[in-house]
């Protein structure tokens, strides 16, 4: 019997337009093969309102594409030397990434849910694309203020988690009002595991991108302008 992560892939290897293309099978099987934690998120909210396993995959296909999708950019934007485009190219992440939004879409359009619902769930993944895009552009665009940070993290962090487990509960058959409150759930969640990954960035040796001119995290951002003992040798190390 196949596990969530395996009925996952299955699904998503069958779609049209993933299976006419080999190289994004390849590396579709290789995020998998990870089992990302992000994926399973459906799953939960899903089977927490009644729903099953089986249920799940469609949201879960969806979740995989896109989180994958966002991977990939982040890790240019970041330029992560652990980054999957160190060994497949620049060129062929972005390719990847574009598919991968609609692939997400496709999952969605392909599940045995009804038309109201579907239509709903397919204008929440196309906002949130969206959104989460912006929160990228105004991250590479450069962070100097408390302010221009929360206003990132809510536009990069948040509402991925938020369709993650909206969707999960739609698979499961919640009510429109309790899909919303799961959104609202997951994008509380989604905050705090950017501020987790945040903290977490700042700690890491050698120093990380996030430490880079025009870039700060909330951290940084409190070292750098909160009045502290350490604080104008904390802007001179910074700056050398």
């Amino acid at each position: 019997m196949m596990n969530p992560y395996e009925m996952t892939l299955d699904y998503l290897l069958h779609l049209p337009s993933v299976e006419k293309w080999q190289e994004l099978q390849t590396l579709i099987q290789r995020f998998g093969n990870r089992q990302p934690l992000h994926w399973r998120l459906p799953l939960s909210t899903c089977c927490a309102i009644g729903g099953s396993e089986a249920d799940a995959i469609p949201a879960m296909a969806a979740i995989a594409s896109l989180h994958t999708s966002l991977k990939l950019v982040d890790d240019m934007l970041d330029d992560d030397p652990q980054g999957d485009y160190q060994s497949i190219g620049e060129a062929a992440a972005a390719n990847f990434a574009l598919a991968l939004q609609t692939v997400g879409l496709e999952a969605l359009a392909t599940c045995s849910q009804l038309p109201d619902r579907l239509l709903g769930m397919m204008n929440m993944y196309m906002e949130v694309a969206t959104t989460t895009g912006l929160g990228q552009f105004w991250d590479v665009q450069g962070v100097s203020s408390e302010e221009q940070y929360w206003q990132v993290v809510r536009y990069k962090g948040g509402p991925f988690f938020g369709l993650a487990f909206a969707l999960g509960a739609w698979m499961g058959g919640a009510s429109a009002e309790l899909v919303t409150q799961f959104q609202t759930l997951g994008n509380h969640y989604g905050t705090m595991i950017q501020l987790h990954d945040d903290l977490s960035d700042s700690m890491t040796v050698p120093a990380g991108p996030d430490w880079a001119p025009g870039r700060a995290t909330l951290p940084i951002l409190f070292a750098q302008d909160v009045p502290h003992a350490e604080q104008r040798h904390f802007i001179t190390l910074r700056a050398a």
